[in-house]
């Protein structure tokens, strides 16, 4: 479809499609539910520019690329998208390309992914390219099961994308153990302003990474998450001051070709994220983390560098037997609000 709005597609089942099996190009308001999207040798849905739309309820397996391709909302003046991925279960991907071809790759502004199931991911279920994102209430269950140095929710290579938050996530066996470099979430080469709080890991980080990893990258919240059966809860790969500014005026670096492509000086992004004024300046590494709890663990933290404040983290140790969310409630806070019941499809 192109240049088609207010288009609903509901109760339809597609399978054996050579490429991909969907294709919406500058369409608005669209509502896809309710349908099956199987056996192609591309990505399931492509949802491509403009606003306003809902995938609901539908099942994408057994693709040869990814899942979901989205991009909606305009990052550069950062209107939202208004856009909605919830209830769908996606599983059994990348069966031609194996890697980079996430679950559901997302772009632009404002799109929100609500109780989904994502399974039998070889590489990363959500590929998070954009601001002001939600991912909550999600089940992530065997992704990165064959990539290494990837997360289930992986981010890359972009100080700007801001306002992102992934909160009351159930993650739980991601990775392998031949695998060295898995988490539940890694935020990768300077990723900033991400708020990650009140998720429930279980299994998810190999050796050198923890449940949650950040390499460079500053500003980032990570509270209140609970890790049982981790190596360890959050790992960092400081980057240090000086290769910090320095990615902002390498030619070709990912940081200095993002800093010049968005008017991230402007009024309206300085307002949206007051903390982008001190950008450019040094402090890399001045990341934020309370609260959280690592269960039979080593360690809360690996490779932490001074800058990594931290405060009320604990490491304890239990013959608990914990397999699904609702085994963590005896570790929850009583001012937390984690709806045990509601992660996941429903």
């Amino acid at each position: 479809m192109e240049d088609c709005d207010y288009l609903t597609i509901k109760d339809i089942d597609l399978r054996y499609i050579r490429g991909d099996e969907m294709v919406f190009l500058n369409c608005n308001n669209l509502a896809i539910i309710n349908c099956s999207v199987m056996d192609g040798s591309g990505y399931g849905i492509k949802i491509l520019e403009e606003k306003n739309h809902i995938v609901h309820s539908c099942l994408i397996e057994s693709m040869g690329r990814g899942g979901i391709d989205i991009i909606s909302g305009n990052i550069q003046n950062l209107e939202n998208s208004g856009s909605v991925i919830e209830n769908c279960m996606i599983r059994y991907l990348s069966r031609i390309d194996r890697t980079y071809t996430p679950a559901i790759l997302l772009e632009g502004v404002g799109i929100k992914v609500r109780h989904c199931l994502f399974t039998e991911i070889p590489s990363s279920a959500i590929r998070l390219e954009g601001n002001d994102m939600l991912i909550e209430l999600n089940e992530f269950s065997r992704c990165v099961i064959e990539s290494d140095d990837q997360g289930s929710i992986d981010v890359f290579g972009n100080p700007l994308y801001r306002g992102n938050i992934i909160r009351w996530n159930f993650f739980h066996d991601i990775g392998i153990p031949d695998l060295h470099m898995a988490a539940g979430v890694r935020l990768d080469d300077a990723i900033s302003g991400f708020c990650i709080y009140e998720n429930l890991f279980l299994r998810s980080s190999n050796e050198l990474f923890g449940g949650i990893q950040v390499h460079g990258g500053k500003d980032n919240y990570i509270e209140g998450n609970i890790f049982y059966d981790c190596h360890a809860g959050i790992s960092q790969s400081a980057w240090g001051d000086k290769r910090w500014l320095a990615s902002m005026k390498e030619n070709g670096h990912p940081v200095s070709v993002a800093l010049n492509t968005y008017d991230w000086q402007s009024d309206l992004w300085q307002k949206r994220y007051p903390l982008l004024r001190h950008l450019a300046e040094s402090g890399t590494d001045n990341n934020y983390s309370a609260d959280n709890v690592v269960i039979n663990g080593k360690s809360v933290f690996l490779r932490k560098s001074p800058k990594f404040q931290s405060m009320n983290n604990i490491l304890i140790n239990t013959k608990d037997d914990i397999n699904k969310p609702a085994d963590y409630i005896k570790y929850i806070s009583p001012w937390q609000r984690i709806p045990l019941k509601e992660i996941g499809p429903y």
